[in-house]
């Protein structure tokens, strides 16, 4: 098995194993009850396949036309899993937080799309549309920032 086969095969089977665990028969109380989220250790696998994805496709010259877009599609995997991770305090503060940091990172998604694509548009000698895996990465990177962000400056102010 090629390199890339072996990467998308595991990507797969991680994303089935979440869709599993996610959609687990549960009462209909515990559903409504807090935010499904993955365990905290979850977060520590994100952080290894954002660090490993990044790197790697470089040195197995796994590269297209120069870019590194597998890299960034298994980067997206590792965002994704620190994004819902649980961390060590859940109550419903973190979840407002959670909630208001999405609303946020989706408009400063669609905002990335617009100006980038004002840009090319007006700029640029061809017409080339943003990618969307690097709308998605801004995405969750955005929200990883302003989660973070403003949860340390609740918790400092209390």
């Amino acid at each position: 098995m090629d390199p890339k086969s072996t990467i998308f095969l595991i990507a797969a089977i991680v994303f089935l194993c979440m869709f599993l665990w996610l959609f687990a028969d549960k009462s209909e109380y515990e559903v409504f009850k807090k935010l499904k989220l993955f365990p905290r250790w979850i977060k520590i696998v994100g952080i290894v396949i954002v660090l490993l994805s990044a790197t790697i496709p470089f040195y197995a010259n796994l590269l297209i036309e120069g870019k590194n877009y597998l890299g960034l599609t298994v980067v997206n995997l590792g965002l994704f899993l620190i994004c819902f991770s649980r961390d060590k305090q859940e109550d419903e503060m973190s979840n407002l937080i959670r909630l208001k940091s999405f609303y946020r990172s989706t408009v400063l998604g669609f905002a990335y799309v617009f100006i980038f694509t004002a840009i090319e548009f007006i700029h640029g000698d061809e017409f080339e549309l943003v990618p969307a895996i690097q709308v998605i990465t801004f995405m969750l990177l955005m929200y990883l920032l302003n989660y973070y962000v403003t949860k340390s400056k609740i918790r400092s102010a209390e």
